[in-house]
C-alpha cells in the first residue's frame, strides 16, 4: 500500500509478480527497502527510488529466510535473517553478505542515525560504522525477536516467551522488564 497525504488514505500499488513483502523500511519519501518472500518462500529484497510507485526486486539470493529491513539512507540498507546479512550501499544495485559470529537468526534490527545500530538474536550486534563491521556486545539464552533505540543509550528488546528487556549503556547490559 502507498500513502501520498500522510497516512489518510491508501492505495495499492503494484508489487511485481506475487511478492510479499514482510518488512519495510524508508529512509526518506522517496527512497525504501523491503524484504519477505515470492512465491511463498523465495527470498527477495526490493527496493525504491520514486516513493513506491515503482519496486526492484532482488531474488535467487539463497533459500534464506529475512527477518527486518533498515534503510539508513538513499544507497544503504541492511537486512537481517537466517544467519545471514545482507547490505548494500549502492542503493540496491550490488548486496554484501555476511554471517556475524554467533551464528543464528538475527530477527530485528535497528539504527539511531547512519552510524549506530543493533541487531537481536540469541546476542546483540553493534555497529559503529554504518553496519560495515559488527561487534557481538551481548548474549543470552533467550532469543529476541525486535529491538528500538531511542537514542544512542537507551533502548528495548522484545523476544520469546514474552520477554522484554531494557538498556541505559548502549547494549551492553540489559535489564528484564516487567510487562
Amino acid at each position: 500500500l502507498r500513502t501520498t497525504d500522510g497516512g489518510a488514505t491508501w492505495s495499492a500499488e503494484p508489487a511485481g509478480t506475487n511478492a510479499i513483502r514482510d518488512r519495510v523500511s524508508c529512509a526518506d519519501t522517496l527512497n525504501g527497502y523491503a524484504c519477505g518472500t515470492k512465491q511463498a518462500f523465495y527470498p527477495m529484497i526490493a527496493w525504491t527510488h520514486d516513493g513506491g510507485v515503482n519496486w526492484v526486486i532482488k531474488q535467487n539470493l539463497g533459500m534464506y529466510r529475512f527477518h527486518d529491513v533498515e534503510a539508513l539512507d538513499a544507497q544503504t540498507a541492511i537486512v537481517t535473517g537466517e544467519t545471514w546479512v545482507f547490505r548494500t550501499t549502492d542503493g540496491g544495485s550490488s548486496w554484501s553478505m555476511f554471517a556475524p559470529q554467533p551464528y543464528g537468526d538475527w530477527w530485528g534490527i535497528d539504527f539511531v542515525d547512519t552510524n549506530t545500530g543493533w541487531m537481536a538474536g540469541r546476542a546483540v550486534m553493534r555497529s559503529d560504522d554504518g553496519g560495515a563491521t559488527w561487534a557481538q556486545i551481548w548474549s543470552g539464552t533467550t532469543e529476541f525477536f525486535d529491538v528500538s533505540f531511542a537514542d544512542v543509550s537507551t533502548g528495548w528488546m522484545v523476544g520469546e516467551g514474552g520477554a522484554v528487556q531494557k538498556t541505559v549503556d548502549g547494549g551492553f547490559n540489559w535489564t528484564p522488564q516487567t510487562v
